[in-house]
């Protein structure tokens, strides 16, 4: 779903995909060999939505929709909770839509909503389903009381204009409490009573003081001094803090980083031992290997090497075009070697072993 209105560009995805490379003749003795696919950039051009015609209560919604309304029950006491259901159906991004606001309900309390998405890919390429709220109102004055229609505004794409759903109002008999009497009458129940004495609790008010000038000058104490002291000895302590945490974490880095070739090809000779038993494990290790050496040489934070990420932050470390690529596809092979059998060949494995050790040396004399 776009943001915002001009030329949106999508960036290519790679993937990879197992094949069966032809043996001999009867196709018996072939090897599988993992190929790799990376789609073309696709562009869009986004349209801003039309000034013309707009409600004043549109908040951005596009689709196609409908809006029904129901209470919980039809008759209720003062007092008592009732359960307003809206439900909002339709085709549409329906998760960047807030709550449902409610018309003005002077007779009721308003208690805040429980809201509840269902969202799910319909036929075809469209992705919609429902929104549902639910909101506690109180009624609070005895009659027949009536909630009125809800509303909501969208655009409509196919039709190519605005929308305003209403649903029709809800009518809900409401009886007095047993506390209605409390409730209506507010402060009439109170009557006249005796002024009377409940105590000594009250001190006597002086009605006359000398005068409320200070008796002594603060600034010039012995206990505002230290404070000041104490306040200029915290601060100097945090700043030393501070720049001793600075320089040794960049100390720490700088250690990651010398050992960071020792570190990743000792954990990749570690995968290799370990690749008999299980071959999930040695992609598991190879990816970490290759991870934690990209983390520990370029000081990447974890989240920059995984996802698509990985790609913007090769390319802020002034990493060129066809090793990006290699290393893209050395994670995307590891990942995908957990899962495919044919992965477990142990041709595969080395050649993903010295994919990686290649690499590393590699960026090592970069």
């Amino acid at each position: 779903f776009p943001n915002s209105a001009g030329r949106a560009k999508l960036p290519p995805a790679t993937f990879a995909v197992s094949v069966k490379t032809a043996g001999d003749f009867f196709g018996l003795f072939g090897r599988p060999e993992t190929v790799y696919r990376k789609t073309k950039e696709v562009a869009l051009d986004v349209r801003a939505l039309p000034e013309a015609g707009r409600p004043p209560q549109f908040t951005g919604a596009v689709g196609s929709f409908t809006l029904t309304t129901s209470l919980d029950r039809s008759s209720a006491a003062t007092g008592d909770a009732v359960s307003l259901h809206a439900k909002l159906s339709g085709n549409g991004n329906l998760k960047m839509i807030g709550d449902l606001p409610l018309p003005p309900l002077p007779d009721f309390t308003i208690y805040s909503s429980k809201r509840a998405d269902n969202v799910r890919a319909l036929q075809g390429d469209r992705i919609g389903g429902d929104k549902s709220w639910e909101y506690v109102i109180v009624p609070k004055v005895p009659g027949e009381q009536r909630i009125p229609a809800l509303t909501f505004s969208y655009f409509d794409p196919r039709r190519e204009r605005y929308e305003t759903l209403a649903t029709g109002p809800l009518a809900l008999r409401v009886t007095p409490g047993s506390d209605a009497g409390a409730a209506i009458s507010g402060l009439s129940g109170v009557g006249k009573q005796t002024l009377t004495r409940q105590g000594n609790d009250i001190h006597f008010i002086k009605l006359s003081a000398p005068d409320l000038e200070a008796r002594s000058q603060p600034l010039g104490s012995a206990w505002f001094l230290a404070l000041g002291a104490l306040a200029l000895s915290f601060n100097a302590g945090a700043l030393l803090y501070a720049r001793e945490r600075a320089r040794t974490d960049g100390d720490a880095w700088l250690g990651r980083r010398r050992r960071a070739r020792a570190t990743a090809l000792g954990r990749l000779r570690r995968a290799e031992k370990g690749s008999g038993a299980e071959a999930r494990r040695f992609y598991d290790e190879a990816a970490l290997a290759l991870s934690g050496y990209l983390t520990d040489r370029f000081g990447l934070p974890e989240i920059a090497v995984t996802g698509d990420t990985l790609e913007r932050a090769l390319a802020a470390q002034s990493i060129d075009r066809a090793t990006t690529d290699e290393i893209v596809a050395l994670m995307a092979e590891c990942d995908f070697g957990r899962f495919v059998a044919a992965s477990a060949q142990p041709e595969k494995i080395r050649s993903i072993a010295e994919g990686i050790r290649r690499l590393v040396e590699r960026l090592e004399r970069a």
